[in-house]
C-alpha cells in the first residue's frame, strides 16, 4: 500500500487505521446519545467550569455543538401541534379544507381545488361507456320477462 502523496513521508503511517484521534472519537460518541445523557454531560462540563477547572479545546468544541442541538431539540419539543394542521389531515381532506376557507389565499385555493377535483369528480371517458352500459341493461332485460331463465327442477334426492 502506498504511503502517501508527492511528498516523501506524507500520508497515515503504517499501522493506523482511524485517522481521528481520541478525543473527536469521545465527542463522536457523546453526541450520539441521548438527549437526557446531552443535557447530563453538558451540565457536567459546566459544573467542571464552575468549579475553576480548565477544559481542553474538544471539550469546548463539545459543549459548543451540545448547546445547539440541546437547543434545538428543545425548541422541537415545544413546538405546539394545531389542531387540523396538515399533518393531522388525510390530504385530500386538507385540500378540501384549504379549498373551502375563505381566509385562504385565492390562488391557494384554486391550486387546492385542481388537485382535489381528480379524488371526487370522474371524468366523462372513465368509468363504464356505452357498449359496457348497453351490455349490462340486457343481462337485466333477459334476467327477467318472457325470456328468463326457468326454476330449477326439485331435488328429491339428498
Amino acid at each position: 500500500m502506498a504511503r502517501g502523496g508527492y511528498r516523501p513521508g506524507s500520508g497515515r503511517k503504517k499501522g493506523v487505521t482511524n485517522a481521528q484521534t481520541e478525543e473527536e472519537r469521545q465527542i463522536r460518541e457523546m453526541l450520539s446519545l441521548k438527549t437526557k445523557a446531552k443535557a447530563k454531560l453538558f451540565n457536567d462540563l459546566l459544573a467542571k467550569i464552575r468549579g475553576g477547572n480548565s477544559i481542553t479545546i474538544g471539550e469546548k468544541k463539545m459543549m459548543d455543538i451540545l448547546a445547539v442541538e440541546l437547543a434545538a431539540e428543545i425548541d422541537k419539543d415545544e413546538t405546539p401541534k394545531v389542531e387540523g394542521a396538515p399533518e393531522n389531515l388525510e390530504p385530500l381532506a386538507y385540500m378540501l379544507k384549504v379549498m373551502n376557507d375563505p381566509t385562504e389565499n385565492k390562488d391557494l385555493r384554486a391550486r387546492m381545488a385542481v388537485s382535489a377535483a381528480p379524488y371526487i369528480h370522474v371524468r366523462k371517458g372513465e368509468g363504464v361507456g356505452k357498449k359496457e352500459d348497453k351490455n349490462d341493461r340486457a343481462k337485466v332485460a333477459a334476467a327477467s320477462g318472457k325470456f328468463a331463465p326457468g326454476k330449477p327442477p326439485i331435488s328429491l334426492v339428498k
